[in-house]
């Protein structure tokens, strides 16, 4: 994630303009669906908001704590594994662990070119850019999502490392 914490377009960045990570919507935004359908069915608006009326669309900050706050019910650490103010620069599929490796740059490393890289080994990967991000798809990705199949080069040699990963 390359935000410094949770909640996308959804969180509140004032008035600062940080173009190097997502955009977010206007401080002033609401909700274009009623909070009924959008609620979950175990942390109703009438829990989180103690009683108090909610209006039928609900201003941004609101979904967001909301959002947030069923999320902490669920699970307090859900966020613990999520490597915040983070810029991914490759993911391989290694066929020899069956797992794919990541290398990104972390904290104030994302802003230096030549910034220390860090390399960690994870059993799935998810690529959650957003509509409002900025495209960067891999070449890889692109093929994967049009052909169903796709070649990825593991390994330093030509023939060795390279494997077919299926579409999942």
């Amino acid at each position: 994630e390359s935000s410094d914490q949770p909640g996308g377009i959804w969180r509140s960045q004032g008035d600062t303009v940080d173009e190097a990570h997502q955009p977010n919507i206007y401080d002033d935004c609401w909700s274009n669906k009623p909070k009924e359908l959008v609620e979950f069915f175990d942390y109703t608006f009438e829990e989180h908001f103690q009683g108090k009326e909610a209006p039928v669309y609900l201003p941004k900050t609101a979904m967001h704590e909301y959002t947030l706050k069923r999320v902490h019910l669920a699970d307090p650490n859900v966020f613990d594994a999520v490597k915040f103010s983070a810029s991914v620069q490759s993911v391989l599929y290694n066929s020899s662990s069956e797992k794919f490796e990541v290398q990104y740059q972390q904290g104030a490393a994302v802003q230096l070119i030549d910034g220390v890289a860090i390399k960690e080994q994870f059993d799935y990967c998810i690529c959650a850019t957003g509509q409002h991000a900025r495209p960067r798809i891999p070449r890889q990705l692109l093929k994967l999502l049009r052909t169903g199949r796709s070649q990825v080069d593991i390994g330093d040699d030509d023939d060795e490392g390279v494997s077919e990963v299926p579409f999942q």
